[in-house]
C-alpha cells in the first residue's frame, strides 16, 4: 500500500508496512501537514468485525488520556466510511526488535534505563487509574 493517502484534509505519504495483525496493518508515512514521520494503523471494521469497535474505543480512549514521554504519542483519529486510522508518534524501532537485531546481553546501565522507562509509563497509567493492555 505504499503511496499517496488523503483523508480529509490531510495528506500521507505511505513508505512502508512495519507491521500487521489480525484486524490492522501498521504503515510508516510522512505527513506532510506537520512534516513528520508518523505511524498510521489502518483498521477495516466490517460486520463481521463488529467486536473490533469496542476494542478499537477502548484503544482510542486510553491513548488520548495518556500524554507522557515513555507512552507512543496519538497524534490523530481519522474515520472514512468503514475504515479507522490511528496516527501514531513513529518509533524507529521497539526494545523487542533492539534485542532481535543486538542478539548480545545489554550493558547493566541500559538495562536500567529501559526499566525505568518502562516503570516510570506504567507507574503514570497507574496513577491516572487508566486501564491498559501490554502486548507480547
Amino acid at each position: 500500500m505504499a503511496g499517496r493517502l488523503i483523508l480529509g484534509k490531510n495528506e500521507f505519504q505511505l513508505l512502508n508496512e512495519i507491521g500487521s495483525g489480525t484486524y490492522a496493518k501498521v504503515y510508516k508515512a510522512i505527513d506532510y501537514q506537520h512534516q513528520r514521520e508518523v505511524a498510521i494503523k489502518c483498521m477495516l471494521l466490517d460486520s463481521e468485525r463488529y467486536g473490533l469497535l469496542c476494542v478499537v474505543i477502548r484503544e482510542i480512549n486510553l491513548l488520548l488520556d495518556l500524554k507522557h514521554p515513555n507512552i507512543v504519542h496519538l497524534y490523530d483519529i481519522i474515520r472514512r466510511e468503514n475504515e479507522i486510522y490511528l496516527i501514531f508518534e513513529y518509533l524507529n524501532t521497539d526494545l523487542y526488535q533492539y534485542m532481535l537485531r543486538n542478539q548480545r546481553p545489554l550493558p547493566d546501565i541500559q538495562v536500567k534505563v529501559y526499566f525505568y522507562q518502562l516503570l516510570n509509563g506504567l507507574d503514570f497509567c497507574h496513577m491516572n487509574k487508566s486501564e491498559f493492555e501490554m502486548n507480547q
